[in-house]
């Protein structure tokens, strides 16, 4: 995505705000659905509540048309309709759009992912100079807000017989044989970071462990030049090989952690890469984005 300006937005690549004809007047986000399973109190007054869950929010974006003539607004309307109603996402399932955003003063780009719900002009009483009011919906896959750019880092493997781990650390750390590789990485944001990792070959059986958050194992080979992806974000949610996309979930050992449970707190995380690897050159890496639950 294409770095914004200060209240601008972008709806996959069609930047809309200040400094473009079509003016946002208003951007507002409403708060997510709860999903609760709370019941009545058998025999009394009250409440059990049981477990709430969160899910999606609606995003509005108010707009004006400043167009330099009728045709020239109305071809706008065309093209900012379109941007909104995302033809080649709503016949697809689990393909999503990307709205991305900058609000004043923040120098933080972020983003949401979902799809454009509604996009129509409130009148088109002045469309004959030019103007035209807006109205458009965005709706989320999930309750949290994510950082535009995505954070990265990587560690290798350290062969059992080379006497342990010296710190400091700095990755990636490459060696040969079994054993294990460790590095520290600090997520941002304010609330728990999907945490995506790519485990790149040659490598047998690999483990993937996140320091008293989770950990994988992959009961498979990775051959040299190849990577297994383990995904859990909710708008991606895959484990596929990176050679030619076959679906590598099934090669999850039975005691692994779900997908849905790949997520970390912000703060400093150790990520360990455990497997046999004869040629000392296989890696981890873990990408994210930083979290938070308001604009």
């Amino acid at each position: 995505m294409a770095a914004l300006g200060d209240d601008q937005i972008a709806i996959d690549d069609y930047v809309i705000g200040y400094g473009t004809s079509v003016d946002v007047t208003a951007f507002d986000a409403a708060a997510p659905v709860v999903v609760e399973q709370d019941k009545p109190m058998p025999r009394e007054d009250g409440t059990i509540m049981g477990i709430d869950r969160l899910g999606g929010r609606l995003l509005t974006v108010d707009m004006d048309i400043v167009g330099r003539s009728e045709g020239e607004a109305l071809d706008l309307l065309e093209t900012v309709t379109g941007a909104f109603l995302g033809d080649n996402y709503r016949t697809v399932p689990q393909s999503y759009q990307v709205l991305s955003y900058r609000l004043h003063g923040t120098g933080d780009q972020r983003r949401v992912f979902g799809r454009g719900r509604a996009c129509a002009a409130a009148t088109l009483a002045n469309a004959h100079v030019g103007f035209i009011p807006v109205s458009a919906q965005f709706q989320t896959i999930t309750p949290y807000f994510y950082s535009d750019a995505e954070y990265a880092d990587s560690t290798g493997l350290i062969p059992d017989n080379t006497g342990g781990l010296t710190g400091p650390l700095i990755g990636p750390l490459y060696a040969s044989g079994t054993g294990a590789g460790s590095r520290g990485f600090v997520v941002g944001g304010y609330r728990p970071a999907w945490l995506a990792t790519r485990v790149y070959g040659p490598i047998v059986n690999p483990i993937v462990e996140i320091v008293g958050c989770f950990w994988y194992q992959l009961g498979l080979t990775i051959a040299a030049g190849d990577a297994v992806v383990v995904d859990p974000q909710p708008w991606q949610r895959q484990v596929r090989r990176s050679s030619d996309g076959a679906n590598c979930a099934g090669f999850l050992t039975g005691m692994s952690a779900w997908l849905a449970d790949m997520r970390v707190p912000p703060g400093g995380h150790e990520v360990i890469l455990r497997g046999a690897d004869p040629t000392g050159t296989s890696r981890v890496e873990c990408y994210w984005r930083d979290t938070r639950s308001s604009l």
